[in-house]
């Protein structure tokens, strides 16, 4: 059965499954994609986490009766690169000790998981000190020059004057790829 779903004017819709739709194929192990997956998969860091009670939230909700409060500290060689914070209350709804602080234990570790991506994504940065490289497309996978015209045209016809630097500045960038292209083809076909 076909997942893609056309409109009155017979355009796919931007809601239709994408499958096989200007997929980039990426299993071949010489990829460049390849290569940079091997690359950041290759650090390895021992990271340190610890909890204990957040005293500092605690004194900020004086008002709250119940109130359980966990920092989570993530480091790595004893220096700190995340922390993370949760909060919980006991109540009639909640009032199972081990459970109500085992979740705030883990809203703490997540939070400061989240922070420690930021911080380990500098890290790799660092260790690697290369600069990004750009994704290479095949040819066939850029936008063609018969679409980049249309897409011009509808530009012209379709987009207010002041709005139209910035879409053909898009257009005008070498790395518009076909899918691309019809998207915005079919944007400003539905929507202008």
């Amino acid at each position: 059965m076909n997942n893609i779903t056309l409109d009155k004017k017979g355009v796919v819709s931007p809601f239709a499954s994408r499958q096989n739709m200007g997929v980039i194929d990426i299993s071949n192990e010489n990829h460049p994609a390849k290569e940079e997956i091997r690359k950041l998969c290759s650090s390895s860091y021992m990271i340190n986490v610890s909890f204990e009670e957040d005293i500092e939230t605690i004194k900020l909700f004086p008002h709250v009766k119940g109130l359980v409060a966990i920092l989570c500290k993530f480091s790595i060689n004893g220096q700190l690169i995340a922390y993370g914070r949760s909060c919980s209350v006991f109540s009639k709804f909640n009032k199972y000790i081990t459970r109500t602080i085992s979740g705030t234990l883990n809203g703490a570790f997540l939070s400061a998981s989240n922070n420690a991506v930021k911080m380990l994504e500098s890290f790799r940065t660092n260790d690697n000190q290369e600069t990004d490289k750009p994704i290479v497309y095949e040819e066939e996978d850029l936008a063609t020059d018969k679409q980049k015209g249309y897409l011009a045209s509808l530009i012209e016809e379709k987009i207010p004057f002041r709005e139209r630097p910035k879409w053909i500045e898009e257009l005008s960038n070498n790395l518009l790829t076909r899918m691309e292209a019809s998207d915005k083809i079919a944007c400003l076909l539905n929507n202008y």
